[in-house]
Formats: structure tokens, C-alpha cells, sequence
């Protein structure tokens, strides 16, 4: 029996999209929004599937972008690939010179990444998925009980929802990110690249990110930006006031966004992912009553000799002058 066929495709049509959407009808990041988003920051967009016969058996979304000394190839959610994927990859990768290849596994099934080149990093990531089943569970009895008691107290405080994309609301997103990202960095964590209104804006014009809120009284407790898909949902970012802390903001906005994917009819809903499967981020997301997901995120290089001495130097110059803009998952 015939082998599958790897096919890389440029500019996806809208049917080829389709079709891979019916292949993960749960990730939001295989589909025809988030390319249109991400493509402003990634590059040129492709469609890599494998096929059988004529039919897609599995497929992600990849983007290729051309630095000033880089030709980088993307991909943010990778499929369960088999060798055949892996193989057509690397050759993808080669034909269009690519000098490094990013794999990330946002959304993705549980996955290791092969070698694909000169590994420049590897890091173990750990997700969260909470069943949502469509209606047919308790999403309130699945929490751990001091989750269960954190809900009850937005609830009894008089927290609401709204939900919007416009600029008020993504001014409050970016404000309480930034809060939060602070209060993880004075902790010694390690943070993403400064959030900025213009790296998650194409998110919410796109339609593939709303922003939901904790509000009371004209002040925005909590604020988090989900990606959706027929089937699924993705916690893409998140912040917390102090005050919203402090009665449960988060934990009731979360408890809210998993009833508004049960109530469309979602299978699942993905809490995002941890690289410290022991940190309390970690069990902040478990006890929503989430399934992990072991997963991988890996760097290869692929460039020739006189692009790896010019990556160093620009490693070294990030080193000095400290990191750039960039944005957060």
C-alpha cells in the first residue's frame, strides 16, 4: 500500500482551509482566522498536510518570513506526525532555505518532536484541556473545591461579563497583562516580550479572539482573550488585577468562558500550557478539572556556516542590550 503524500501548499484557498478545520474541528489555530492574523507577524502562509489518495489525513498551518539575516519557518501547532510528515517537513524546509525552523505545539495532540536539524532548544510544554462535552458535564463539581469556593466569591461579590473586540476593552486587556506580567516577573518568573495593543490586535479584527471581562461597577477585574474553532476554545491571553485577585476574578471569568463554549456546543476548552508541569500556574489550570497534554516546542537551525556566526553575534548583541518587543501566548 502507497505511502501518504506530504503537499505544501502557498496561500491556502478557503476550501483547503475548510478541510483542515474538519480535521481539527477543536483548534482554533487551524484555521482560516488565525492565518489571516498571524500571517501580518509570520510571513507567507502555507498549508502542509499529508494525503491519501487525493484526501488530507492531517495538516497544520505554516509561514515562512525572510530577515535581515534569518529565513524563518513556522509552525505554531503542530499534528501528531508521522515519519512521512517529519521527512516532508525537513525537506519543506530545505527546498525554500529556510535557516530556522520553529515548531510549537499550541492546541496540538500530545507530540515529540525529531531532530529536524542543529537543535538550538527544546522545551517540554504541559496543556490543559477542560471536557466540556456540549452540556453534558458539571464544569462547576469538576474544579478542586478552593476553585469551586473562588467562583462562588466573583459570583457573590456581583462580578459580570462582557465580552467584546473593540478598543476600549483591548486597552484594559493589554493594562491588566501587563500587571500581571509584572506581579510574575518580581516572583522570578520568566515572562514574555512587552505586550503591546498592535501585537494582538490583528487577533480581534480578524474574529479569531474575543476578549472576555470581570466587571463591576464600571472596573475591569479580569480580562482574557479567547481564540475559538467550531469545536474549541483557547485561553490565548490573560491579566488580573490585584483587587480582581482578591475576590476570584479569574476563576469566575474562566468558570463564565467554559459555560459560553458549552453552551455553542464545544467539545473542549484549552486553559493554554505550562513549561513547569509543578509550578502553581500549573495547578491553577488542573484544577479547573483539566486533562494535561504532554507536549514539546523545539529550534532547529538549518542555515549554512557564514548565517551561524551572524546568528551568534545577534545572540550576543540580545544578551547585552536585552530583549526586543514581541508577543505573548
Amino acid at each position: 500500500m502507497p505511502e501518504p503524500t506530504f503537499i505544501a501548499a502557498p496561500d491556502p484557498t478557503p476550501e483547503n482551509l475548510a478541510a483542515l478545520a474538519r480535521l481539527q474541528p477543536e483548534n482554533p489555530f487551524a484555521t482560516a482566522a488565525f492565518m489571516d492574523a498571524e500571517k501580518a507577524f509570520r510571513g507567507q502562509p502555507w498549508l502542509l498536510t499529508l494525503q491519501d489518495d487525493g484526501n488530507p489525513i492531517l495538516g497544520c498551518l505554516a509561514f515562512i518570513k525572510s530577515g535581515r539575516v534569518n529565513r524563518i519557518l513556522s509552525v505554531p501547532s503542530l499534528p501528531a506526525g508521522t515519519d512521512v510528515f517529519w521527512r516532508g517537513l525537513h525537506s519543506f524546509a530545505q527546498q525554500n532555505r529556510a535557516d530556522v525552523l520553529e515548531l510549537n505545539s499550541f492546541a496540538s495532540p500530545a507530540l515529540r518532536i525529531p531532530a529536524l536539524g542543529e537543535e538550538r532548544a527544546r522545551t517540554e510544554r504541559t496543556e490543559f484541556v477542560v471536557p466540556t462535552m456540549a452540556g453534558t458535564v458539571d464544569l462547576l463539581a469538576r474544579m478542586q473545591a478552593t476553585h469551586r469556593q473562588r467562583v462562588r466569591k466573583g459570583i457573590k461579590a456581583g462580578l459580570e461579563v462582557r465580552t467584546s473586540s473593540g478598543e476600549e476593552c483591548l486597552a484594559d486587556h493589554v493594562r491588566l497583562m501587563s500587571a500581571s506580567m509584572r506581579r510574575r516577573s518580581e516572583r522570578g518568573e520568566i515572562v514574555p516580550d512587552e505586550i503591546t495593543p498592535e501585537s494582538i490586535r490583528p487577533y480581534l479584527e480578524t474574529g479569531w479572539c474575543t476578549i472576555y471581562q470581570a466587571v463591576m461597577g464600571g472596573e475591569v477585574f479580569s480580562s482574557m482573550m479567547v481564540a475559538s474553532a467550531k469545536s474549541g476554545g483557547y485561553l490565548h491571553t490573560s491579566g488580573t488585577s490585584p483587587n480582581g485577585m482578591a475576590i476570584g476574578a479569574s476563576h469566575y471569568l474562566i468558570y463564565r468562558i467554559l459555560l459560553a463554549a458549552q453552551e455553542r456546543g464545544a467539545s473542549v476548552f484549552n486553559l493554554g500550557g505550562v513549561t513547569d508541569s509543578a509550578s502553581t500556574l500549573a495547578d491553577y489550570k488542573r484544577y479547573f478539572g483539566a486533562e494535561t497534554v504532554a507536549l514539546e516546542a523545539a529550534e532547529f537551525y538549518m542555515g549554512n556556516a557564514l548565517n551561524r556566526i551572524l546568528n551568534s553575534s545577534i545572540s550576543v548583541l540580545r544578551r547585552v542590550s536585552g530583549p526586543g518587543r514581541g508577543r505573548s501566548r
